[in-house]
């Protein structure tokens, strides 16, 4: 079922609607956002956080409030020092962003916690872009209400959907040549949803092939006004592909560094690749629509970037594509290693891009 019906009722605003979420929202004449660009020097910079988590303090009641406290100012100053450190063009948060999984939550508590995030984002004025993760719309707090929140953000780029699709929030952001005459550059953000049919405990759910019906479209119409070349792009979302798994290498459980994944078998991570492999990702696994192959067979994404599973820290490739997991950003949530990533665009040779993990926090111990 696609969210039709809640989109049209935030387009209208009624008051009963209002009423029935929480509102009123606060409104804030937008004015008009400068395109993203490729820099003079042709860079473009992305700062990416994933699994932040952030949560109101009278949310949480298994712990004092002191504590919960902490974690939200550390959490974000964690945001504040990643965008310190990487002086990014636009911020991308994919997912998880707030945990409303929280017995406790109500829209009151879930407006002023996504309210924080995207003023710690002001502060530097900066753009930013998100999807959301599977824990995002529990407990009813549905995602057409969070980003109609994030809308309140003068530098938001996202939207309910660009077209009549699945989930919330998939749309594309075209960046434009450092002369600014040409789309040089497009970043797809995919509402990879939360769980099949939407029941916890089912598995997680996929991008569905409406969704992916919609990015061919629209990878097709960038090509077409690219002189028939495939506009070169990044994608970005919560849960990764389940095509992730055949990249790793297959080793005996003896191995140092080895993880033990899904299936029950050892991997390490294979020769070439970058960072850490700390837990078995967590792709769809029981419904899967082919978005990997729709990717290879369109040859315009180079790169997709996921958060989900918090600690692990990869870049592996798989036909010509490279897949990416960053650590969580959040301290209400598993993990040892907290931070983002860098990942900086050259206009002139994008398919070579760079990329760095910014490591915020990091402990000894291992909680998860």
């Amino acid at each position: 079922m696609k969210s039709k019906i809640l989109i049209n009722a935030l387009r209208m605003l009624t008051f009963p609607f209002i009423s029935a979420v929480g509102g009123p929202f606060r409104y804030t004449e937008r004015k008009s956002q400068k395109p993203l660009k490729f820099n003079n020097e042709g860079k473009f910079r992305i700062l990416h956080m994933s699994d932040i988590h952030l949560v109101h303090e009278l949310m949480e009641e298994e712990q004092p409030i002191e504590i919960t406290k902490q974690q939200v100012a550390d959490t974000l100053n964690l945001i504040e020092e990643c965008i310190r450190r990487t002086n990014p063009d636009l911020v991308v948060f994919t997912g998880d962003n707030v945990s409303s999984n929280y017995e406790l939550i109500t829209y009151d508590y879930a407006a002023k916690t996504i309210r924080r995030l995207y003023e710690a984002v002001g502060k530097f004025g900066l753009p930013l872009a998100i999807t959301f993760g599977n824990h995002d719309g529990e407990r009813n707090t549905h995602k057409e209400f969070q980003m109609r929140i994030f809308m309140e953000y003068e530098n938001f780029r996202g939207v309910y959907n660009e077209e009549d699709v699945y989930g919330c929030g998939n749309y594309s952001l075209p960046v434009l040549s450092s002369d600014g005459k040409k789309t040089a550059f497009n970043l797809w953000m995919f509402d990879s949803n939360d769980y099949l049919d939407g029941i916890k405990g089912t598995g997680y759910d996929c991008v569905h092939k409406d969704q992916l019906d919609w990015y061919r479209r629209k990878s097709d119409k960038l090509k077409e006004e690219n002189g028939g070349e495939p506009v070169y792009s990044m994608a970005f979302q919560h849960i990764c592909v389940p095509d992730v798994h055949s990249c790793f290498k297959e080793v005996d459980e003896s191995t140092e560094g080895a993880v033990r994944c899904d299936d029950g078998k050892f991997y390490v991570l294979p020769e070439g690749a970058e960072g850490q492999l700390n837990e078995s990702p967590s792709p769809p696994m029981k419904r899967y629509d082919g978005q990997f192959d729709a990717f290879r067979e369109q040859g315009d994404v180079i790169a997709l970037f996921c958060g989900h599973d918090h600690v692990n820290d990869f870049i592996v490739e798989k036909d010509g594509i490279k897949l990416g997991q960053t650590i969580c950003g959040g301290f209400m949530t598993y993990g040892w290693r907290r931070g983002g990533r860098l990942i900086e665009i050259d206009e002139n040779n994008p398919k070579e891009f760079y990329t760095e993990t910014v490591v915020v926090e990091e402990r000894e111990e291992v909680d998860i």
